[in-house]
């Protein structure tokens, strides 16, 4: 019994070290060295394009007028109840 507990023990523990022993990553052996500027000349350059969207847009608010709701709400429940003191008779 005292084996198998020392060989889970030790068994985790082995796989542990060979996590500690990666190496870091090496450096480039020549620095990288960025320009300063970049500059781009469009003068010679033809752009063609469509728009893709509406051709105009609408700001304001917008009329609810025209909505009719598809759900009828009750005022009352006066035929059920009616119905309801009958069934307990």
């Amino acid at each position: 019994m005292k084996r198998l507990a020392l060989i889970l023990v030790a068994l985790p523990l082995a796989f542990s070290t060979v996590a500690l022993a990666q190496e870091e990553e090496a450096t480039p052996s020549r620095p990288i060295i960025y320009q300063k500027s970049t500059e781009l000349d469009f003068n010679e350059v033809d752009v063609n394009g469509a728009r893709n969207g509406p051709a105009m847009k609408f700001i304001g608010e917008t009329s609810h007028d025209g909505f009719k709701p598809l759900i009828r709400l009750r005022t009352d429940f006066n035929a059920e109840m009616d119905a309801s003191v009958h069934d307990v008779k």
